[in-house]
């Protein structure tokens, strides 16, 4: 497999081709060109494919390209990870209603935690839902406890 070879094995992997990719394609040809061009001149075209599929300056910018896109590869980063917790944690700032279940408790809408039994005493007293948590005990996500037909709180 000669060095060209390599790059086009290599763009086939890569969805889109990066300015990298393009930069390690231009200089493989170069090379090629420069370097191997005139082997077949030499000792025949046989050979010179021979020496081409051994070629390691092609397996060096395939290498060199596989670890730049590993160390670009932003879903792998820190930062993204940051990123996508900060997003999930944002989004538990934003209230949302507490579900209710069987007429006998609320539940917080993200993680299903119960937050408030619905009965002071079961089936004469309702418990009022001003008293309700602001935010579940376990997964911190904003209560709203306005009524259904109220827009959504954001206190």
């Amino acid at each position: 497999m000669g060095i060209t070879d390599n790059c086009v094995e290599k763009k086939q992997m890569v969805e889109e081709e990066t300015q990298m990719d393009k930069l390690a394609t231009e200089m493989s040809e170069y090379i090629c060109d420069m370097v191997c061009g005139n082997l077949s001149d030499v000792h025949g075209q046989e050979k010179a494919d021979e020496i081409c599929a051994d070629c390691k300056i092609g397996k060096l910018v395939y290498d060199i390209l596989n670890l730049y896109n590993s160390i670009n590869d932003f879903e792998q980063t820190q930062s993204f990870k940051l990123l996508k917790e900060i997003a999930r944690l944002k989004e538990k700032e934003v209230p949302k209603r507490p579900k209710e279940y069987e007429d006998k408790y609320y539940a917080c809408p993200t993680c299903g935690n119960v937050v408030m039994m619905k009965w002071k005493k079961y089936n004469t007293i309702l418990n009022s839902r001003e008293n309700g948590l602001p935010n579940c005990l376990c997964c911190n996500q904003k209560l709203d406890w306005s009524e259904q037909n109220e827009p959504i709180n954001k206190r």
